[in-house]
C-alpha cells in the first residue's frame, strides 16, 4: 500500500484513515485519545497555551542529537535536553520546535503512547525516529500498531546538499534499503558531481519500515517549508528565521 500524504491545510488523502482540518495555527488532527497538531509561523508556546488551555506543554531544548527520553508531568518545561520525547500520559503535550527540519509523531493506540521527535537531517542520520521506536519498544509498545506522523519540512526540491552530506544521511539506512534498484528516485536526486537533492520524509520512512514500523501506518505532511510562507524556514530567512512548534499529545478521556 502507498505512504498516505497529507497535503497543507485540507484533509488527507482517501486511503488515510486520519483526516486533518485547518486550525488558524497550523493543521489539526483529532481523534478519541489523539491530537496531533502541525503548526505554522504563528504558533509558538504562547498562542498554544491560549489555543489548548486543557494541555500541559512539555518543550525540549533540542541540540540536533539523538538523545531520546520518556517524560511525564513532572517534568519542567524546556529543561531536558534532547530531541526526542515519549509519554503514556494524558494531556502531556509533547512539541517538536521547527524550521525546515521535520516534526516526526508516533502514537500508539494500545497500549497508549505517543512520541514527539524534531529531526533534522543530522538527527535523521543519527537514526533519532529508530532510537525512539526502539525506546518504546522496550517498554512494551507494538511498532507494528504505531500511526507515524511526518510534518512539514524542507521538501527534496528545496533540499540541496553536498553529496558528503547526503551519504552521511544516507548510511542511517539498512543495506536492503540502499541496494533498491530505485534508491535515486526514491531517496535524492544527484545535482551533479558534488550535490545532490534529498528527500528527508522518504529517508525517514524507510528507516520506519527497517525498524518494525508498516508502511500503511507512514503519514506525510507535504508542505515545503523553504517555499510556502505559511512556515518560518531556516534555508529562506537565515538568521532573522522563526520557529513553529507543532505537537502531539493522549487527549484526556473526558474530553
Amino acid at each position: 500500500m502507498p505512504i498516505s500524504f497529507l497535503p497543507p491545510s485540507s484533509s488527507s488523502s482517501s486511503n488515510s484513515r486520519f483526516h486533518f482540518r485547518p486550525h488558524p495555527l497550523g493543521d489539526e488532527c483529532v481523534r478519541e485519545s489523539l491530537h496531533v497538531f502541525f503548526g505554522q509561523r504563528h504558533a509558538n508556546v504562547g498562542t498554544l497555551r491560549q489555543a489548548f488551555p486543557q494541555y500541559q506543554f512539555l518543550r525540549l531544548k533540542q541540540t540536533h542529537s539523538s538523545l531520546v527520553h520518556r517524560v511525564s508531568h513532572r517534568d519542567p518545561d524546556f529543561a531536558i535536553a534532547g530531541d526526542a520525547a515519549w509519554t503514556q500520559e494524558r494531556g502531556l503535550s509533547l512539541c517538536s520546535i521547527t524550521a525546515d527540519c521535520m516534526p516526526v509523531f508516533i502514537y500508539s493506540p494500545e497500549p497508549l503512547a505517543v512520541a514527539s521527535i524534531h529531526a533534522g537531517w543530522r538527527g535523521v542520520a543519527h537514526q533519532i525516529v529508530v532510537k525512539t521506536m526502539a525506546s518504546m519498544a522496550t517498554e512494551g509498545i507494538d511498532l507494528r500498531a504505531c500511526q507515524f506522523f511526518l510534518g512539514p519540512h524542507i521538501l527534496r526540491q528545496s533540499f540541496e546538499v553536498e553529496n558528503s552530506v547526503r551519504d552521511e544521511i544516507l548510511h542511517s539506512l539498512t543495506k536492503e534499503n540502499l541496494t533498491k534498484d530505485n534508491i535515486t528516485t526514491d531517496l535524492f536526486t544527484p545535482l551533479n558531481s558534488a550535490r545532490s537533492l534529498v528527500d528527508l520524509s522518504a529517508v525517514v520512512a524507510a528507516q520506519i519500515e527497517s525498524s518494525g514500523g508498516r508502511r500503511e501506518n507512514i503519514h506525510r505532511h507535504l508542505a515545503d517549508t523553504k517555499t510556502n510562507l505559511l512556515y518560518h524556514s531556516f534555508r529562506r530567512d537565515r538568521d532573522s528565521a522563526g520557529r513553529q512548534i507543532s505537537f502531539a499529545v493522549l487527549r484526556a478521556a473526558t474530553e
